[in-house]
């Protein structure tokens, strides 16, 4: 965040002197422009801002409000419980078969197991409902209605 403060700091004074030379020497046209991108600077930084300040459990349970980490089944609960839903109604996505498909397993969750390089899959009972090397098998499952 501090070097969006600094870029902006730097580009609001470039941007009101391009609006001063456009309003003095060019055309409306140019002059409608730059002060268009300067408000648009303007929301930019006030969204970053009032982004920076909201907590992080605006979009889930941080694990250290659950005092737990994966795959102990208290951040996936906690996760449930904020979300309102089942765990048959989730599709966990995840890149450690330990963590992430052995601890949505153990709660029922269905997994798609994000396996970047191809790790072989360790001596285990539990089995990840999708396996893939990247997130692009996302829209099948989800346009299939799979999970």
């Amino acid at each position: 965040m501090r070097g969006l403060r600094q870029l902006w700091s730097k580009a609001r004074w470039a941007l009101l002197i391009l609006l001063l030379i456009a309003a003095a020497y060019i055309s409306v046209e140019y002059f409608v422009i730059t002060l268009t991108l300067m408000i648009s600077l303007l929301i930019i930084a006030h969204f970053l801002k009032e982004r920076k300040t909201q907590r992080r459990t605006d979009i889930g349970p941080p694990s250290e409000d659950c005092r737990a980490y994966k795959p102990r089944p208290e951040m996936f609960e906690k996760a449930l419980s904020f979300l309102g839903l089942e765990s048959r109604e989730i599709l966990h996505v995840g890149d450690s078969f330990r963590c992430d498909v052995q601890g949505a397993k153990a709660l029922g969750m269905p997994v798609l197991w994000v396996n970047r390089t191809g790790k072989q899959v360790p001596n285990s009972k539990t089995v990840a409902d999708f396996e893939s090397t990247d997130l692009t098998i996302l829209t099948s499952i989800v346009s299939d209605g799979l999970a």
